[in-house]
């Protein structure tokens, strides 16, 4: 399937929903999405993403799927964003707050750690 704007657009859909479900503001959710703000996350519709973006949105699905792959309980797949964590990735602090404060390498780490939560 070739991806494009319109599929991504439909990815952005997702991701918000997600994203509220992590629990995340306004605030944070143009921070994640790197938008100004809530107007700027609605006009998307009408306008094109940025290649920044769209990354983080394609991180942000990949993160959401491991998640679901790796547990059962939806408590945990939308829980585990806001918890506290012990491994080294996140020294204590969560993963969405590692996200917030973080750039793409981040992004990718944290997909990357979710996606081989399941290969023990």
């Amino acid at each position: 399937m070739e991806l494009t704007q319109k599929n991504f657009k439909v990815g952005l859909k997702a991701v918000l929903k997600i994203l509220d479900h992590w629990g995340c503001n306004e605030k944070q959710i143009s921070v994640l999405l790197c938008f100004k703000n809530k107007d700027d996350i609605s006009a998307a519709n009408q306008n094109d993403l940025t290649q920044d973006q769209v990354k983080r949105i394609s991180y942000i699905l990949n993160i959401h799927g491991g998640l679901r792959q790796v547990f059962s309980n939806p408590n945990n797949v939308y829980g585990f964003m806001t918890m506290k964590n012990q491994h080294s990735l996140f020294n204590g602090q969560t993963p969405l707050s590692l996200l917030l404060e973080g750039e793409h390498s981040d992004f990718e780490a944290v997909m990357n750690h979710v996606l081989n939560l399941g290969n023990f």
